[in-house]
């Protein structure tokens, strides 16, 4: 969609976003979804991103913003207050996780094993299988909370989401547009739960993806206000609880290096660095076949979904119609094992071939567009291109990516309201 002016663009983005919602919120609704919905899904996202890169040249940050950011984050918190009620009775209708996934109780088995000073990487037990946990430590250590309050672990995951709402209420409110249209904006990370809660699905209640989505605004918020710690505070808390990022992170070194003065490349992978080490390290430094025993048993629920389950080989994850596997499994030849590694080899060669473009573009845009913002683009684009691409994408690990396309849709709206050019091209 090629929107000819601001008002447009503005409504037009947030539309987008909504359509976005709308598309994987409807996820196994019909037989023919798994095919049709994933390119709906990547053509809407990439209409999301096209909109945002138009407005690079509109970048006002160095304005100075308005200091309303603590009723941006009251809205923001309150956006998420709200789903309370909505999410109990969801909560009450899969009220045991167990019987759906077995991500929340592996998640509280790694915690309660460190709790109770065991060592938390080995199989856990269930009448049916013994998956090896492959969760890393920011993504399980916040059960911790649950335990100590005696709580659902479900709520320590809505907690942190409507920190990291808050966060992005707080941006949002310091921009100098209309009241109305701030809230609008600030109000578009909850419609992810409210795509949840309205339709009764499954997938939300039965993971703490909100943790992760958590993170991700905290990282994407560092980036669109350029803010170097609290960019570097994101990268460690994604980089610590899911290693998705991690093949964005070449790009991003380029950048910070070419952009910056050198010392502070030094500081901020030395940081990083150290936090990696200071939380793994008693973990995996210890027994590093437990890591890759990890890896393993997810290369071989990969091969068991491609695969698929009962006399008619249902690919179940396939059905939510949010990722290319589909194509994968109804085209290539051989079994599911070979399936699998062709697409991670797909999916490597467009990890690598995303980071050469993208410093290709930068060099000839440098000067003309802000790395900062220039990176939180290719952040979005990297983890659309992952889970597109990814031969195991559960219909619930697009929540920390519409987190990151409210933030291209917030900054969108921002950039273009707040500043007199014109966008006609």
């Amino acid at each position: 969609m090629l929107f000819k002016n601001k008002v447009q663009l503005a409504l037009g983005v947030v539309f987008l976003y909504l359509l976005q919602l709308h598309i994987w919120a409807m996820e196994g609704m019909n037989s023919y979804v798994k095919f049709v919905s994933p390119i709906f899904i990547l053509v809407v996202s990439l209409l999301i991103l096209y909109n945002y890169n138009r407005t690079h040249e509109f970048d006002i940050r160095d304005n100075k913003p308005q200091k309303h950011a603590w009723l941006g984050a009251v809205i923001g918190l309150v956006s998420i207050a709200i789903c309370y009620e909505e999410l109990r009775i969801l909560f009450s209708m899969y009220s045991n996780p167990t019987e759906f996934s077995d991500v929340i109780p592996q998640l509280e088995a790694l915690y309660d094993r460190f709790a109770a000073g065991e060592y938390p990487y080995k199989p856990v037990h269930f009448p049916s299988h013994s998956p090896f946990p492959v969760y890393l430590p920011v993504n399980w250590l916040p059960v911790g909370l649950a335990r100590y309050f005696e709580i659902d672990s479900r709520w320590i995951g809505m907690v942190f989401l409507a920190g990291g709402i808050g966060l992005y209420g707080g941006y949002v409110f310091r921009s100098y547009i209309s009241i109305w249209f701030k809230i609008i904006l600030t109000i578009l990370p909850s419609l992810i739960i409210w795509s949840c809660v309205l339709l009764k699905t499954n997938g939300m209640p039965v993971t703490l993806e909100t943790i992760i989505a958590a993170y991700y605004l905290v990282l994407a918020i560092g980036l669109v206000t350029k803010n170097l710690p609290l960019t570097v505070l994101g990268i460690i808390l994604c980089l610590l609880s899911r290693y998705t990022m991690v093949f964005w992170l070449p790009m991003f070194a380029y950048l910070l290096w070419v952009n910056m003065p050198k010392k502070y490349s030094f500081i901020v992978w030395g940081v990083v660095g150290v936090a990696i080490v200071v939380t793994l390290a008693p973990f995996f430094g210890a027994q590093p076949e437990s890591f890759f025993a990890g890896v393993e048993y997810h290369n071989h629920c990969a091969i068991a979904e491609m695969q698929g389950y009962g006399g008619g080989h249902v690919s179940w994850s396939h059905e939510s119609g949010v990722y290319f596997a589909p194509y994968f499994k109804l085209l290539l030849s051989g079994d599911a094992a070979y399936k699998v590694t062709f697409m991670r080899i797909v999916q490597a060669m467009i990890m690598i071939l995303l980071n050469v473009i993208a410093i290709y573009k930068y060099r000839k845009l440098k000067g003309k567009v802000d790395f900062y913002k220039y990176s939180l683009g290719y952040l979005y684009l990297f983890m659309l291109c992952f889970y597109m691409f990814s031969p195991l994408t559960y219909w619930y690990y697009y929540i920390p990516l519409f987190c990151l396309s409210a933030v291209l849709v917030a900054d969108t709206c921002i950039n273009v309201l707040c500043n007199r050019k014109t966008i006609e091209t």
